[in-house]
């Protein structure tokens, strides 16, 4: 993937700049809650409370497919967070 840099006005936080490109790749589609998370720089479950907080459906899965995919990612965070917890 290509790197992007945008510039961004003053008074706003990069962070919140990072959260307002992934939420609004979300919910126009193009990204899985996981792939957000991601680009918003949090973790699969905070990405998950920015949504509730916000109103947005978090999941709205309409084929075989995206659901496949959106449950791979959730495996992927489940061993992420066991492999940090292991002795």
């Amino acid at each position: 993937m290509d790197p992007l840099t945008l510039p961004i006005p003053p008074g706003i936080d990069a962070d919140a700049a990072r959260r307002a490109l992934a939420l609004g790749l979300f919910q126009e589609g193009h990204v899985s809650v996981g792939k957000a998370a991601e680009i918003a720089g949090l973790s699969y479950r905070a990405f998950l409370d920015v949504l509730k907080e916000r109103g947005i459906p978090a999941y709205v899965i309409d084929d075989d497919e995206a659901f496949g995919a959106e449950m791979e990612t959730v495996r992927r965070q489940i061993r992420e967070v066991e492999e940090r917890r292991a002795p």
